[in-house]
């Protein structure tokens, strides 16, 4: 089966630093509350990075949603002739939005990554 949104392209624009802190924060508390833990991991990027991005899908649904919206408020669909905010049933596939969000993701921490081996 063909993924329905190929050939589609997103541009992906950062947050300014006060907005991927808080955001990295809120993701941090969700997946240490999610673990069971009492405290969340300080260090921002640097920690949502060590800790893994994949752990943003242990947070429980309901408290994911905002974190989710948020990622996708940096997401803008764009064509020849328009780049907008997405719009309902621009994005076809669950797949594409959970790569979408990883990719938000990787766009704020990847300078922890340049370098590593």
């Amino acid at each position: 089966k063909d993924n329905r949104d190929k050939g589609k392209t997103f541009l992906i624009t950062e947050m300014d630093a006060e907005r991927a802190e808080y955001l990295a924060f809120s993701i941090l508390h969700e997946i240490a509350m999610a673990k069971g833990q009492s405290e969340t991991a300080s260090g921002g990027m640097a920690t949502l990075f060590a800790e893994g991005i994949e752990g943003i899908f242990k947070i429980p649904p309901d408290r994911a949603k905002p974190i989710f919206d948020e990622l996708m408020s940096c997401v803008q669909i764009k064509t020849p002739s328009i780049e907008r905010n997405l719009a309902p049933g621009d994005i076809l596939e669950v797949t594409t939005r959970m790569r979408l969000k990883m990719e938000v993701i990787r766009l704020h921490i990847d300078f922890f990554t340049n370098g590593a081996a």
